[in-house]
This record gives structure tokens, sequence and C-alpha cells, in this order.
């Protein structure tokens, strides 16, 4: 969802009927609303068959571009010129790893797209950094290391970015419930605890460089044994 003037927009990742499994004939699909309660459809965005994991940002000419997920887990993209309607341009600017979810935003003068790497197991968070959008340079990894809040001990996943002024802050969500092989990989389950989902947010900061972001800043400390003994 995002808003432009006085109109907010959504694409969405629509998948007919109900599967028990991933899967079905995913596909995007355009909306707008002025309330953000009452939707209308705009279009289904055509030559997205197969496509999930839309993310849209307005470049500096006034265009709007969407980046999403192709059905062979890399990252294309699309432009639309008044949000009226939007035109694919069957081109991948991200395909080293497999991956989805991919998210722009624009921060410390420079564009940023993470994406969720969901190769060998999930490894947490790619950043990607460019200059004009279309050229991107990986960066640095984040949100691969366990966390001190309560459900935050799960890597991160599927993000979104909110910037305020200069500081920016990443939402995300974890399976707490989930635990793995010792290559990393998942033990699947089709139990309510492997599904259960938990959404946390942090702050991202720029160092040396890089974008880095550390989940335990606001995190309360917790005692230690000899600490609670010695109270």
């Amino acid at each position: 969802v995002f808003k432009h003037e006085d109109t907010y927009y959504m694409i969405v990742t629509f998948i007919p009927g109900i599967h028990p499994f991933w899967g079905g004939d995913a596909r995007l699909v355009f909306y707008k609303s002025k309330d953000l309660m009452n939707w209308d459809l705009v279009e289904e965005i055509e030559g997205t068959h197969g496509c999930i994991d839309a993310s849209a940002f307005q470049m500096p000419d006034g265009t709007w571009k969407m980046w999403y997920k192709t059905p062979d887990s890399k990252t294309n993209t699309g432009v639309s010129k008044d949000l009226t309607t939007w035109k694919v341009t069957g081109k991948c600017e991200i395909d080293d790893v497999p991956h989805e979810g991919p998210v722009v935003f624009y921060w410390k003068n420079k564009y940023w797209n993470i994406i969720d790497e969901c190769n060998l197991g999930y490894v947490g968070l790619h950043c990607y950094e460019s200059d004009d959008a279309t050229n991107w340079t990986y960066n640095s990894t984040i949100l691969n290391k366990p966390g001190l809040r309560p459900d935050d001990f799960d890597q991160g996943r599927h993000c979104d970015v909110v910037v305020i002024g200069d500081r920016a802050f990443i939402f995300y969500f974890t399976h707490p419930g989930r635990t793995y092989k010792m290559d990393g990989i998942e033990v699947e389950e089709n139990t309510w605890n492997y599904h259960r989902a938990s959404i946390q947010i942090a702050e991202l900061e720029y160092v040396d460089g890089k974008i880095v972001c550390d989940r335990d800043k606001y995190a309360k400390k917790v005692p230690s044994p000899i600490e609670r003994k010695e109270k």
C-alpha cells in the first residue's frame, strides 16, 4: 500500500481458490482507495501470472516503478506513468540468489532494495544499493542472527521499511515456532506452531557504507543467573 496525492494504492498478490500448500495461479492486481476502507479495482496487471510480492516507488521524473518476484525467484520490474495502468518491462534486476519480497526505499542518498533470500534455507535479508534504482550491488545481510526479544530469535523474513527524516525502521516477521536441521533447512510441519508468525520492528543504521541492524538495540536486558541471584 502507498499514497500519492489524495489517493491510496494497493498492489495485491491474488491467488484464486484455497490451497493446502503454497501454490495456485498467482498474479498481481492493482486497486485504489480514498479512505483505506473501500477499494476499487483498477486492473489485473498484464504479464504477472505466477508473480508475487510487489513493491512500488516513485522515480525523480514522476513515473512509478514496481519490483516483484517472478516464478523463478528473481526480481523483475514494471512501470506506470500515472498510476492508471502498469506495464511490465521484462527486465530482471536482481538474480544472484533465489529470493522473494523485494522492498525498495530511498535513504542516505541511495536507493535500497531488501530481499528475502530463499535458496538453501532462510539466512536473513539481503540488502542491495543503487544510485539509479536499476543497477543493484549487494551491500550486506541483516537479521540473520537470533535476537533477544520475545518471538525475535528466528531470522527476519519479508520486510517493509519506513523512512522518517534521517532514520529508517524495518518491519519484518519471524516464525518463532520453527526448528532447523544442522544444515539450516527448516523441519516442515503442518502445525499451528510451525505456521505462527510474529511481526517485529527494528532500526536500520548506516555504518561505514553498510546497512546494519541491531535487533536488540531496544531490547530489555535479560538478567543473568548470577544477577538474578544477587537480587
